[in-house]
């Protein structure tokens, strides 16, 4: 590997590929792209016996935060519609601190989704709050100027300087 290659910040989008990529943005929201490759919208095409361009497209989020999902049973949190020569989205308003599935999907006749691509699992950061954040909290130490204890060397030193008793040598 090059050193070059790792400051490397360019950014380089596959075109024709099936895919749906969700990147955090901030703790409510994720930047979507995704694109559907010409075999695949063939395919959807003619199991719907419509043109691609008439599919109704949406973007569907489900939650998949403690659920071991198998692609039906985590709760729908959004349902967008997208034109269909749409690349990417933000989808606001998210519930931080949450795990994220995001599909492509059209309708079938009877309003039912059907998923045409879907993503990897997103995780949206916890939201930093007043009660989140660290407070650093101090013991209080009890005054020993009141205390009677005494040390061998006080006498011979204070602190900052070393004192010879009068009369010893």
């Amino acid at each position: 590997m090059d050193k070059s290659d790792l400051y490397d910040e360019t950014w380089e989008r596959k075109t024709g590929v099936s895919q749906v990529v969700g990147m955090v943005n901030n703790p409510d929201t994720i930047y979507v792209y995704f694109g559907v490759d010409e075999e695949r919208k063939e395919l959807t095409a003619r199991h719907f016996c419509s043109h691609w361009s008439e599919l109704p497209l949406y973007l569907c989020i489900y939650d998949v935060t403690g659920v071991w999902f198998d692609g039906y049973n985590a709760p729908l949190v959004r349902q967008i519609q997208v034109p269909s020569d749409a690349e990417s989205w933000y989808v606001h308003g998210l519930e931080p601190d949450r795990n994220y599935v995001i599909d492509l999907a059209t309708t079938t006749i009877g309003g039912r989704l059907f998923s045409i691509v879907r993503s990897d699992v997103v995780t949206l950061p916890p939201t930093r709050t007043a009660t989140a954040q660290l407070h650093a909290k101090f013991m209080p130490v009890p005054s020993v100027a009141n205390e009677s204890i005494r040390y061998p060397y006080e006498n011979e030193f204070d602190g900052y300087h070393f004192c010879e008793q009068q009369g010893e040598h």
